[in-house]
């Protein structure tokens, strides 16, 4: 009878796993290289055909994902102006398999945007160097197509030193981001998007919300715009130039409506400037945003310290003469002016001196000149 120990069945495990634990052990290790080696390649390719702004902490391959950790890019005066916790890309195994141009989804984790516009006017930020398209096959033209770019707890620093006394500082915070069906190039399909944040002031938090769809490539768009509780302090120099006015505090509620088509934006929207705290520093009888304060200060007095108005945004983007910002703060200006001026209803008491009936009559005036465009 033949001892269990030296079974042939046995015997023959034993020496299976005598070799076949150090194959797999060399095997596991050659993997491992590979996928560094291969980690390491992509990394390097993709900062090099980035541009020398662009650094990449480490890149991480799954079976069906790849992800590059510490993604930092650079303006053209060599600051840093972005900065990615992580960057992600999920791939679906039947794409794989089949070689489609699809990947599931883009996530771009806790990106940090620093923008700036310098004394001279010019903007600065990230500078991204793309390499140009090179001509190829009919199938090497064919655009990647994006199910869904997600951007999670992104922030933005925006400054703005046109003016050298008095700066503009601006925070977003807890952007979040989803574009969905995004073609790369761009093929000309419209892509929808919802895009929410928080904008801190000096004096409250206000919140942003907007969705709508994009094309990309012959750029047109149409969607909308909600800002809630915005905090106007921090853009007092966009819209107050007189100096001798102090904006202590101030609120904006904004919904607007716009359409872009071939490069021409038109839109309409509805805003109520509440809670303002506006002073006469030297009491020289000054205008805030175009309007003597004393008739402000009356206006809000007897209005539940709120402004409600109309304004329009209109004009051709391709125009370098044609300013989205100044257009949206004029339209918001002119209205404010109508508002006061048509609303304000005190016959027969006077006002910094004069009738209230010439007030209203020059701001309407006034409301004109500014939608012409025209200071007063």
């Amino acid at each position: 009878m033949v001892s269990s120990r030296f079974h042939p069945a046995r015997l023959f495990r034993r020496r299976w796993l005598k070799i076949a634990l150090p194959v797999a052990a060399v095997l596991a290790a050659v993997t491992v290289c590979a996928v560094f080696r291969a980690e390491g390649y992509i990394k390097e390719k993709l900062e090099a055909s980035l541009g020398k702004g662009v650094s990449i902490g480490s890149a991480s391959l799954g079976f069906r994902s790849i992800a590059f950790r510490d993604v930092r890019m650079k303006d053209a005066a060599g600051r840093d102006a972005l900065h990615i916790r992580e960057v992600s890309c999920g791939f679906r195994v039947f794409d794989l398999l089949t070689g489609r141009r699809a990947i599931r989804l883009i996530a771009f984790r806790e990106p940090d945007i620093h923008l700036a516009i310098d004394a001279h006017g010019k903007l600065t930020g990230p500078a991204l160097g793309v390499p140009p398209a090179r001509g190829g096959k009919e199938e090497d033209q064919k655009p990647w197509v994006v199910g869904r770019v997600a951007v999670s707890g992104g922030s933005l620093d925006f400054s703005d030193h046109r003016d050298p006394h008095r700066p503009v500082r601006i925070e977003v915070r807890d952007i979040r981001l989803s574009l969905d069906n995004l073609a790369l190039p761009a093929d000309g399909r419209f892509s929808a998007y919802e895009l929410s944040a928080t904008i801190p002031g000096r004096t409250g938090k206000g919140t942003l919300q907007s969705r709508g769809r994009i094309q990309f490539g012959p750029y047109n768009a149409d969607g909308s715009l909600k800002l809630v509780n915005l905090d106007i302090t921090p853009f007092e120099p966009y819209f107050q130039k007189d100096y001798s006015i102090s904006l202590h505090r101030g609120f904006l509620d904004l919904d607007l409506s716009a359409r872009i088509a071939g490069g021409h934006i038109k839109g309409d929207g509805r805003a109520v400037l509440k809670d303002l705290s506006v002073s006469d520093k030297a009491g020289s009888g000054g205008q805030f945003a175009g309007i003597p304060v004393s008739l402000m200060v009356a206006f809000l007095e007897r209005n539940n310290h709120q402004i409600p108005l109309r304004f329009a945004v209109e004009g051709d983007l391709k125009n370098p003469a044609f300013s989205l910002r100044e257009n949206l703060v004029q339209g918001i200006v002119s209205g404010t002016a109508e508002a006061v001026g048509h609303v304000l209803h005190l016959p027969g008491r006077a006002v910094s001196g004069g009738s209230v009936s010439t007030l209203k009559s020059t701001l309407g005036r006034l409301g004109e000149r500014l939608k012409k465009g025209i200071s007063p």
